[in-house]
Order: structure tokens, then C-alpha cells, then sequence
């Protein structure tokens, strides 16, 4: 009798291969699925009533950046955002909820793991050339700092009406024209901004981990630039004044509290 091929010294090496690609797919389905279903990475944002254009406009701008994963390479992120995506998608997600569940694959493979299958989906788009894979990055980084400058841009007002709103707030609440429920219900919408800010937020400094990964590949196989080195300056930097209105946002809702 022919022993199994598994258990031959000539066999086992390929067949351990399938086992140790299916598995960490099993396992990326089921997080990702109860992600989603359980509301863990999801955080849909869309329009309110009676919504300022300041407010408007910063939904419209973290909608087009949530609009895409890693320059629309969905496989950028490796089997579990693509786990993660189509399983958010086939529950009826929007796009803001399947690029979550797509970043959520990332989380559950780390930032090396989603920049491995990042860099060699641009290999592959680039016919294995090093230097127009490293190009497609730092074009793909350059977009992405634009959409990060709009929704910077449309942060800042938002921001800056928030903190007038509060200050507003407080005054009617002292001179007794605005109840304290009126005052809270004002407050949740604002707590709703800084929300959406931080939310996005997230998604950009998991973007920019992956970015930033995958530029140490292309240098460790001589395939590195300045263009993509610039271009993921820029993002750090517009990254941190993110940061910065986000950490203002929580300042003055604050002091509002208090």
C-alpha cells in the first residue's frame, strides 16, 4: 500500500503549505464577519437634518477618502480585508462600512502582512518593475494626501464652529434660554463631528502604516524614491495637525462639560 502522500518526507513540505493559508482564512472570515455584524469597526456616518455646510462638507470629504482602499488595491490589504470587505458588503454595507471592514482585515494581519499584498499587487500592476511599482505608491500616497488636506481643511471649520457653538451653548444654558436636554442634544451632535473626525482619522493612520511598510519592501529589494519618501512626509505631517483638531474637538467639549 501507498502511504499518504502527506506523510512521505518527499510531500510533506507542500502539503503543509494549503493548511497554513487556509487556516489564518478561517479565522480572518470570523472576525471580520462579527465585525461587522456586531458594529466593532463599523462606523457609518451619513447625512443629518438641518446640517451645516461646513459639517456637510466634511462628510462629503471623509466619504471620498473612505471611498477607496490603498489607491482601490483591495488586495493591498491581504486576504482579510478582502475577507472583511465582501463580508460587510454582502450584509448590505455602504462603502464608509466596507472600507472599515476592509482596514480591519489589516488590523488582523498587521501592518506587514496587508503591505506584503499592497506591494505585490503593484509588482504585478507594474509588470514586476521596481521603479513603476514605486511610482504607483507614491501616486497612490499623493492622492491620498489630497483627500487628507480637504477633510484637514474641512475639519478646521468644523472645529471652528463647534468650539462658537459651545461657547453659545453655555451662555443660554446660564441665562436659563436653552434646558439642559436642549443643551445635551446640541452637545451629541458635536460629539458626532469629533466622532467622524476620529473615525476617519483612524483610517488614514492605518492607511499610512501600510504605506509606510510597504516603502520599507521596495527599499529592501532597491526599488525605493523620493517621490514616495515626500509623499509619506506630507501624510505624517497632515496626520498630526489631524490629530491636533481632534485633540481640540475633546478640549472644548470639555469645557463645555464642566
Amino acid at each position: 500500500m501507498k502511504g499518504h502522500p502527506c506523510t512521505t518526507g518527499h510531500d510533506r513540505r507542500s502539503c503543509g503549505r494549503p493548511r497554513h493559508r487556509v487556516l489564518p482564512a478561517i479565522v480572518a472570515l470570523s472576525l471580520m464577519l462579527s465585525a461587522c455584524q456586531g458594529g466593532k469597526f463599523v462606523m457609518p456616518f451619513g447625512s443629518h437634518e438641518g446640517e451645516t455646510p461646513a459639517e456637510a462638507q466634511m462628510r462629503e470629504d471623509s466619504n471620498r477618502f473612505t471611498a477607496t482602499v490603498l489607491g482601490g488595491t483591495v488586495a493591498g490589504c491581504g486576504l482579510g480585508a478582502v475577507v472583511g470587505a465582501l463580508g460587510c458588503k454582502m450584509s448590505g454595507g455602504d462603502s464608509h462600512r466596507v472600507r472599515n471592514c476592509a482596514l480591519a482585515g489589516c488590523v488582523v494581519l498587521g501592518a506587514a502582512g496587508a503591505a506584503d499584498g499592497y506591494y505585490t499587487a503593484k509588482q504585478q500592476q507594474a509588470s514586476r518593475d521596481r521603479v513603476r511599482a514605486t511610482q504607483a505608491m507614491a501616486a497612490d500616497v499623493r492622492q491620498d494626501n489630497q483627500k487628507i488636506q480637504a477633510f484637514l481643511e474641512s475639519s478646521e471649520k468644523v472645529l471652528a464652529d463647534s468650539r462658537a457653538r459651545l461657547k453659545t451653548i453655555n451662555a443660554q444654558v446660564a441665562a436659563r434660554r436653552m434646558s439642559a436636554d436642549q443643551a445635551a442634544a446640541e452637545r451629541r451632535r458635536i460629539e458626532e463631528n469629533r466622532d467622524l473626525m476620529q473615525s476617519t482619522l483612524d483610517e488614514m493612520k492605518q492607511s499610512r502604516d501600510v504605506y509606510r511598510e510597504a516603502a520599507r519592501k521596495a527599499k529592501s529589494s532597491g526599488g525605493g524614491s523620493r517621490d514616495l519618501d515626500g509623499e509619506l512626509t506630507q501624510m505624517n505631517h497632515k496626520i498630526a495637525s489631524l490629530e491636533g483638531n481632534v485633540r481640540a474637538m475633546n478640549a472644548a467639549l470639555g469645557v463645555s462639560r464642566s
